[in-house]
């Protein structure tokens, strides 16, 4: 691979990883809009897991640059991501969030990935 496909590629999947940013964004922007009694919901949290589930290496990508506003939303779905991906990898960006963020409790989510990710 040359100089000139090797920048094509990281711009490639820079461009792949902002798309997915701002996508996962677009439907955070949804999600802390509504109430948590809305019917509608469920259908958001269906939505923000099933794009976080997609790809792993782009998820903790993102999950590594929320706020701490962004990670309490999306902690709401940190069950079903880890029950789509059952992933190491997923558990270890947990547990880095969870540093980050010591004050959102993720010890359950923590567990539950980890029983995922053995079973």
């Amino acid at each position: 691979m040359n100089e000139i496909d090797e920048r094509y590629d990281v711009d490639e999947r820079f461009g792949v990883m902002e798309m997915f940013d701002d996508e996962v964004r677009s439907i955070l922007k949804r999600r802390i809009s509504i109430h948590p009694e809305d019917r509608i919901i469920s259908l958001i949290w269906e939505e923000l897991a099933s794009k976080l589930s997609e790809n792993e290496e782009l998820t903790i990508s993102f999950l590594s640059t929320c706020s701490c506003t962004e990670i309490h939303f999306i902690s709401e779905v940190f069950e079903d991501i880890s029950l789509n991906l059952k992933s190491h990898k997923f558990i270890g960006a947990l547990r880095e969030l969870e540093k980050k963020f010591p004050y959102i409790d993720m010890r359950a989510d923590i567990e539950l990935a980890e029983e995922y990710a053995d079973y």
